[in-house]
């Protein structure tokens, strides 16, 4: 069965077409620019909204003149082959350059997708790393671990960009090896040239025709401040009372927000673990923070609970500071997830 979801975009307004309402894909953080060669370029992301992973998701883009004509129409698929439940992925639809200085608005549709057999997450992102000049380009550098019991084959790695506000800026990706086998880890290197100076942060996720990735939260572009990182947070994911991991989370249910802090230095440091909970705005809707002490070189996992009361799309934000009444940061940068709140 074909399932639709149809958004209008004018003049800057959204206006949801209901009658084309898709239960299970939302439409999420998509913009529109005008790429260096003059070719109108929407870019967004696609989030799974149901209970069952899907796979083969496809959207459609229709270019309006000022007349309410469709002038050019473009499709892609998402960037993701299959997305679990509560997970998003990125697409980029491009158009025609001789339509460009007509296009007053536009349209976007998910005009199919399928369900689809869960992939285990086996595959682990680690010792990212990534440097921009915030002008011409964004390198982003890092390892996948194989940590499942098969060979992985034709594993890719995709970067999401963001802006201030969180809405998608471009879409990067890279072919890691045609194979990596169990326990093995293999390196992987991305380049972004586009709107750089609009990127504040960026996801990376994983995937290979066996498996899915682990928990990757949103990483934060280096601005050029030099902040000692005593504390290295990681493993930013959502989960439930067990520790096991959630796509998205129902209204008036408790979840936890959970990290893992490794203490870099060889002496016992105190903490402050904090959690703010923003809506789509980029409102606070809620703030908590639990204190500890870090052992010596040592890892340990801290977690703090939320219960959403509505429905949406909410960003976690995390900061480890020395003490709320001394405010100095022991990391170099704010780690953050991006939440789905849904029945």
């Amino acid at each position: 069965m074909l399932r639709v979801l149809s958004l209008l975009v004018i003049l800057s307004v959204l206006l949801v077409l209901p009658a084309y309402a898709a239960p299970n894909v939302k439409l999420f953080n998509y913009a529109s620019y005008t790429d260096p060669n003059g070719i109108p370029v929407i870019v967004g992301e696609v989030v799974n909204d149901g209970n069952e992973p899907i796979k083969s998701v496809e959207v459609k883009a229709n270019f309006i003149d000022s007349d309410g004509k469709v002038i050019d129409s473009g499709s892609a698929k998402a960037a993701v082959d299959v997305i679990p439940s509560g997970q998003r992925a990125p697409f980029m639809i491009i158009g025609t350059a001789d339509y460009a200085s007509t296009v007053k608005s536009f349209e976007l549709q998910v005009i199919n997708f399928a369900n689809a057999p869960a992939k285990p997450a086996k595959l682990e992102i680690i010792n990212t790393d990534q440097d921009s000049d915030g002008t011409t380009e964004v390198s982003i550098t890092g390892e996948v671990k194989n940590i499942g019991d098969k060979t992985a084959t034709f594993a890719r790695v995709y970067a999401t960009f963001y802006d201030e506000r969180n809405k998608v800026v471009g879409l990067a990706a890279s072919t890691v090896t045609e194979t990596v086998a169990p326990e093995a880890t293999t390196s992987f290197e991305i380049k972004y040239r586009e709107r750089i100076p609009l990127i504040t942060s960026y996801t990376l996720y994983a995937e290979s025709e066996q498996f899915s990735a682990t928990s990757y939260g949103l990483q934060s572009i280096g601005n050029g401040i030099d902040v000692k990182s005593d504390v290295n947070v990681s493993r930013l994911s959502l989960v439930d009372q067990q520790g096991n991991g959630l796509g998205k989370v129902g209204p008036n249910e408790r979840a936890w927000i959970k990290s893992d802090l490794t203490n870099k230095l060889p002496v016992e440091q105190k903490f402050t673990y904090i959690v703010q909970i923003k809506n789509n705005e980029g409102f606070p809707v809620e703030i908590k923070w639990i204190e500890g002490t870090l052992e010596p070189n040592t890892s340990v996992s801290q977690s703090i609970s939320w219960t959403p009361e509505e429905e949406g799309i909410y960003f976690a934000e995390v900061f480890v500071w020395r003490s709320i009444d001394n405010p100095v940061p022991l990391t170099t940068s704010i780690k953050t997830i991006i939440l789905l709140v849904s029945t």
